[in-house]
């Protein structure tokens, strides 16, 4: 049976590769239970059945790695992509003995791919905004850091600007702006303590957190 997926015909190469990969086929193999199933699953071959018949040999399952990776191979032999002719259009075929099976599984596999591509996307994402985030914070300490500059400077001529200058506003100036900047600390304390008794319903420390404004 079959899955028709869309892509665009730029990708199609690439994303037919990612269809097969193992993390797509193992996420298959994880949702549909193929570990234990009797046609995909672990079994013994004819071959050791044969040995053990004729009591030559005694049969051993594999186990853990070698175990997945014979599921894994089984599943690689029985699930196959193709792409339709003159369309962006991939289709996801599955063989099995059982038809519903079939469809049950390429319909698995299908919403597996798109899972993953989901989740690329969102880590993708992820990292562009930690990237950003980390230059917002490295512009806004080299801001932080010119504001000190200039606040020292300020402190320290500005005596001295205001006697060459003859601009006594200036002082009054200087004493608003840092009023200004007190001012707004302490809103944005007050911002933050409520914001946090909001989201903790501590209507306490909210109601005296407002009190004292």
């Amino acid at each position: 049976q079959s899955a028709g997926i869309q892509i665009d015909d730029a990708r199609v190469a690439s994303e037919v590769e990612i269809i097969q990969a193992s993390p797509v086929l193992l996420e298959v193999i994880s949702q549909a239970g193929l570990i234990s199933d009797p046609e995909f699953g672990v079994s013994i071959g004819l071959r050791d059945r044969i040995l053990s018949y004729l009591q030559l040999a005694k049969p051993v399952l594999p186990t853990g790695e070698a175990a997945l990776q014979r599921v894994l191979d089984s599943v690689r032999k029985a699930f196959s992509v193709e792409r339709r002719a003159r369309t962006n259009l991939v289709t996801l075929t599955v063989k099995s003995e059982d038809p519903a099976k079939a469809a049950r599984l390429a319909n698995i596999w299908a919403q597996a791919y798109v899972s993953s591509q989901v989740a690329a996307k969102i880590d993708a994402t992820l990292l562009s905004r930690n990237a950003l985030q980390a230059r917002l914070e490295a512009a806004r300490s080299r801001v932080v850091q010119s504001e000190g500059s200039l606040d020292s400077f300020l402190d320290d001529n500005l005596p001295q600007i205001v006697k060459e200058s003859g601009r006594t506003e200036l002082a009054s100036m200087r004493d608003r702006l840092a009023s200004l900047a007190a001012e707004s600390k302490s809103s944005a304390d007050l911002a933050k303590v409520v914001e946090s008794s909001l989201a903790s319903r501590n209507w306490a420390s909210l109601t005296q957190s407002l009190q004292n404004q």
